[in-house]
């Protein structure tokens, strides 16, 4: 038999055209151009080589799909009976943009008993994201984007969480709770010095994650990068990070990129938000062979001060391995417990470490960690939650290799805590592992021995207001200073001024010297409707009207360690109607 091939024939050709810029949720078509002589027959298949699933249109040489959800294959084949086939493989990519929530308040601050509205609002994410509220806060009702809050009594904090198909991103809010005295006696909030042995806890955290880039270490980073929002949402929720930052810094050790360690970096710097620095957790690597955790720890101590963390922050190192210590060759021969110990110490660094060895308390109960006072974090509810207990120690013979010695001994060496990797890899632990080590980390931060400051709410009959306060730890008889020509105060405005009732006021107060530290800012009187923000600064949102009328003296006082300096302006008050 012998075939007849006419001279115009030629084999079938095939290419799909595939739309651009196509976005989640999105309809897009396809079109297979099919060529070749006799002219061929388009059929589309999956990339799997099956029938086309219903719901996607086929109409001729175009597929058409309704909604683009996620990256998705087609074949279009050409087909003829003498010259044979041939394919084309096209793909639609969605693309969108991830959720990033800002939340705005009504006012920055506000006195007990006023109501609060709060507005979270995601104008870029695509597609539309979903808008809800964490945690359930009582007295607070949802409404989409809104969150509004009656009569609130004290500092609140919220969480809005924006949802789309490429996934969701929370921010946190925090709202700071004037607290008015009893029998309308108005608070006057101010520092003073403490005596050096006084013990307070820091304004915010600096976190340093120095982790071990090793592929055994894909448990502790995937549940790393679901656990940085809930810390610095917790710590915010117990009062650290309010007025300053957290601020959140990564350092990578063991991979091959660089094996003693290096910081990963953030938007910003070295160090940034906790949001930013979930996103950097996917910079490391999983190539790592040779885990010294110390040449880390000096390459994360040595870079410190390139973080603006605040000047009452305290650094905490959260340093994950599974490993004992490798010595690394030109790095890390010269370093040892004792010389990395100093290092931390002279740092002012807590260290905690989450390696793999076991805990139990006192009576032999399982424990996701113990901290240097002797607590162990043990598991209740089935490993949802913790309890504190006492007598925390190491299983003995627990630990991998020369772990025990290498760090976690060195983290309680620092008034730190450890914790156990083999807890965390145990998904039904992992609910009860973070809450107990968020507890830990908050102790840290509320143990530290910091700058001999105190911060107090008195009213004018001498009672003490704190409640819309960070507790102080420790209180200690307070040192008055005494009055000194060295600082000087300059107000604006100077002396003299009007305020008009129910409109903004606000009261500068700057010390003049550059080589004098101001340790605080004291105002008075300072009615409970003003705010005195972290510049030291008196603002009215609302000038009251009780004063309409009435000529009132403000007297700023700043405080060094030295001694203090005063200035006084006269405020009179007017009809909102006038001017």
């Amino acid at each position: 038999l012998v075939q007849c091939v006419m001279c115009d024939d030629f084999p079938p050709q095939a290419a799909v055209i595939v739309p651009r810029n196509v976005f989640l949720g999105d309809a897009a078509s396809l079109r297979c151009i099919a060529s070749g002589s006799p002219a061929p027959t388009v059929t589309w298949r999956t990339l799997e080589n099956t029938a086309i699933p219903d719901g996607i249109v086929v109409t001729g040489n175009i597929l058409r799909i309704p909604a683009v959800t996620s990256r998705t294959c087609f074949r279009c084949l050409a087909s003829t009976d003498r010259l044979g086939s041939a394919e084309a493989v096209a793909c639609v990519t969605p693309q969108g943009v991830v959720p990033q929530p800002v939340i705005t308040p009504s006012s920055p601050s506000i006195n007990a008993g006023a109501d609060l509205t709060f507005q979270c609002q995601d104008t870029n994410a695509y597609p539309s994201p979903t808008i809800s509220w964490r945690p359930r806060v009582a007295g607070c009702t949802a409404d989409g984007q809104f969150l509004r809050c009656n009569n609130v009594q004290t500092s609140i904090c919220v969480t809005c969480v924006s949802t789309n198909n490429l996934g969701e991103n929370q921010a946190t809010e925090c709202i700071n709770v004037l607290s008015s005295c009893d029998s309308g006696f108005l608070h006057n909030s101010y520092r003073r010095q403490f005596r050096p042995s006084a013990s307070i806890p820091a304004d915010n955290a600096h976190i340093v994650i120095i982790f071990d880039e090793s592929r055994s270490m894909l448990a502790e980073l995937t549940w790393l990068q679901g656990a940085l929002l809930q810390l610095d949402s917790d710590l915010r929720t117990a009062g650290f990070g309010f007025s300053t930052p957290n601020r959140f810094s990564i350092v990578g050790f063991a991979g091959t990129q660089a094996p003693q360690g290096r910081y990963v970096a953030l938007e910003g710097g070295i160090c940034s938000s906790a949001n930013e620095a979930t996103r950097g957790l996917s910079q490391l690597q999983a190539d790592g062979r040779t885990e010294d955790g110390y040449s880390a720890m000096k390459i994360a101590i040595e870079n410190l001060d390139r973080c603006e963390s605040g000047t009452n922050s305290q650094t905490i190192f959260l340093l994950f391995t599974d490993e004992d210590r490798d010595r690394l060759r030109g790095f890390g021969e010269s370093l040892t417990y004792d010389t990395t110990l100093v290092s931390l110490r002279a740092a002012n660094v807590r260290l905690m470490t989450i390696v793999k060895q076991s805990y139990i308390d006192q009576n032999g109960v399982f424990a996701f960690g113990i901290d240097s006072q002797g607590n162990a974090y043990t598991s209740t509810d089935s490993g949802s939650s913790f309890a504190l207990s006492t007598g925390g120690r190491v299983v003995p013979d627990s630990a991998f290799g020369t772990t025990d010695t290498d760090y976690a001994k060195l983290a309680l060496a620092t008034s730190g805590a450890t914790f156990s990797t083999n807890a965390l890899r145990q998904q039904s632990l992992q609910a009860g592992f973070t809450a107990a080590l968020v507890s830990a980390i908050q102790q840290q931060v509320a143990a530290e021995r910091t700058r001999p400051l105190c911060e107090e709410c008195r009213c004018n009959n001498g009672t003490l207001q704190c409640n819309n306060l960070i507790l102080i730890t420790d209180r200690s008889p307070c040192e008055q200073p005494g009055d000194t020509s060295a600082l000087q105060v300059a107000l604006d405005p100077s002396q003299f001024a009007s305020a008009f009732v129910g409109q903004p006021l606000l009261l500068q107060c700057a010390g003049l010297e550059d080589d004098i530290e101001v340790l605080a800012t004291q105002w008075s009187p300072h009615p409970v409707s003003a705010f005195q923000r972290s510049s030291g600064d008196l603002y009215f949102h609302n000038y009251p009207a009780s004063q309409s009328g009435d000529l009132t003296k403000y007297t700023c006082t700043k405080r060094s360690a030295s001694g203090q300096a005063s200035k006084t302006v006269q405020i009179v008050a007017a009809p909102a109607t006038a001017g």
